[in-house]
């Protein structure tokens, strides 16, 4: 029986990423990443069946983050605290939304721009979908606990609004943004958001 080695995944993940960032997914060659692992490109394959289960690997980390975010913007203080819809709350998320694109900037770079042909591919817009939902399914929650708001918002408004989040994040990227000045540029995007969103639904 092989025996997989922890030592062996660690670096042929690391090539895989180096190249898979350089070339993109798609142009990305085994025998590259089999020269730079140190590892044939046979005995590769003793650890992913194929090129798009190391892209999984490699991303998983970063994912599981991406929907832990998820699941807690919907299910948890929109829904227990009036607070959470607050300017203050909002901003106070800012640096720890930084420090997780500093942190992970390798990984949003692959899933976001060099992901093609791979599963991941569509990731970003099925990832603007799945927040279009949340967006649309907190503010009905909001009208709840503030009848007078504004009802009359359109689900494309919804979607518009998550593009431009994930937008901003595909910048800051793009731009090699440092910590410090996502946190300048954070706060006056949330900040011009949040206005223009307060206006909208007649907070």
């Amino acid at each position: 029986m092989q025996i997989r080695k922890s030592g062996i995944n660690r670096r042929i993940k690391e090539a895989a990423k180096a190249e898979f960032v350089n070339k993109g997914y798609q142009k990305a060659s085994m025998r590259t990443i089999a020269e730079k692992s140190g590892v044939s490109v046979s005995n590769i394959y003793n650890y992913f069946q194929h090129k798009d289960e190391i892209l999984k690997e490699i991303l998983q980390p970063t994912l599981a983050i991406i929907d832990w975010a998820m699941e807690l913007i919907e299910f948890g203080e929109l829904h227990k605290d009036e607070h959470a819809w607050s300017l203050e709350y909002h901003l106070d998320q800012i640096p720890a939304i930084s420090k997780f694109i500093d942190n992970n900037r390798e990984s949003l770079t692959l899933l976001f721009f060099r992901s093609h042909g791979s599963s991941y591919e569509n990731y970003k817009d099925e990832l603007i979908d799945r927040y279009t939902g949340i967006i649309a399914r907190n503010y009905k929650v909001y009208r709840a606990i503030r009848p007078q708001m504004n009802a009359n918002v359109s689900d494309f408004f919804y979607h518009n609004l998550s593009s431009l989040y994930m937008n901003i994040m595909c910048e800051v990227l793009m731009h090699d943004v440092s910590y410090e000045d996502m946190l300048i540029y954070l706060k006056e995007m949330m900040m011009f958001a949040y206005g223009g969103g307060k206006a909208l639904m007649k907070w």
